[in-house]
């Protein structure tokens, strides 16, 4: 849970401080040129913002065929003008009454909303405006990339770490096995921002369960609810916490204060050698 809540407030923190606003910046420039490449669009094909179809105007239908009655001999003796001709003809009408074929699909994915001209929020865009707005790009700094990518790999982290804490850390779980610490934290009275007012060595303050991680907030009662777990489960082992730290020994002064190296010892029968001289 604690890495969870560091990698969440430094993605909400990154994001509020440098990130959101380049790609603001981005998102603007992006905008611009998806109008200006729909504009050219328009005026190549002659496409309105309500056209469905790529080519201007449907073309007009092709001109019926003779019927074969007509260009048969009239002194045949065989030919039967009148049911020749019906045929062909429901055959011709049919042709003419056939529904025109169907648009083209539009081209590339699906482009934001947000980044079209107002005349084409619609549920279906013209194949030709998403063909011209995938046609667009925008050109961004190596910081902004590294931004992008850290910005990616810590909500990945905080959702892995997330997950495996929400496995093992929950509130029944701290009733069970906590019970002293889940009561500082169930019957408290404190606001999630009163992260500054519990004392880290106090073992009877009030606390507080952390709040969401998304705003980047509530580290501070994740140390304080684990700090209260650790005293809680190690005082039947004896642990005292910082008033229990070992403290370093004490390096032993010198005699010689005025010499600036130390004399080295000489071992029990031997020569000391002099500076200089072998």
């Amino acid at each position: 849970m604690i890495e969870a809540f560091i990698h969440a407030r430094k993605v909400a923190y990154g994001s509020r401080t440098y990130l959101e606003h380049e790609i603001d910046k981005v998102f603007d420039s992006a905008r611009c040129q998806v109008a200006a490449a729909i504009s050219d669009a328009e005026r190549n094909t002659n496409a309105g913002p309500n056209s469905a179809s790529l080519s201007g105007k449907p073309q007009s239908t092709p001109p019926m065929l003779p019927s074969p009655a007509s260009i048969a001999p009239t002194n045949s003796a065989n030919s039967t003008p009148t049911n020749r001709e019906a045929t062909p003809s429901s055959s011709t009408r049919s042709a003419s009454a056939a529904p025109p074929a169907p648009p083209p699909q539009s081209v590339g994915p699906a482009i934001p909303t947000r980044l079209l001209p107002s005349a084409y929020h619609i549920p279906n865009v013209p194949p030709h405006v998403t063909a011209a707005a995938n046609k667009v790009t925008v050109g961004i700094t190596p910081q902004v990339i590294g931004a992008i990518r850290d910005q990616t790999a810590g909500i990945k982290a905080a959702a892995a770490s997330i997950h495996h804490a929400q496995q093992s850390l929950t509130l029944p779980i701290m009733a069970r096995f906590f019970p002293r610490t889940f009561g500082r934290m169930i019957h408290s009275t404190l606001a999630a921002t009163d992260e500054h007012e519990p004392d880290i060595e106090d073992e009877d303050g009030e606390l507080l369960w952390p709040g969401q991680c998304i705003n980047g907030e509530g580290l501070g009662w994740v140390c304080l609810m684990g700090q209260a777990m650790i005293r809680e489960f190690g005082k039947q082992y004896g642990y005292k916490g910082i008033k229990g730290v070992v403290p370093k020994p004490e390096q032993p002064e010198s005699h010689h204060s005025g010499q600036s190296h130390p004399q080295r010892s000489v071992p029990h029968g031997s020569t000391p050698t002099i500076s200089g001289q072998r």
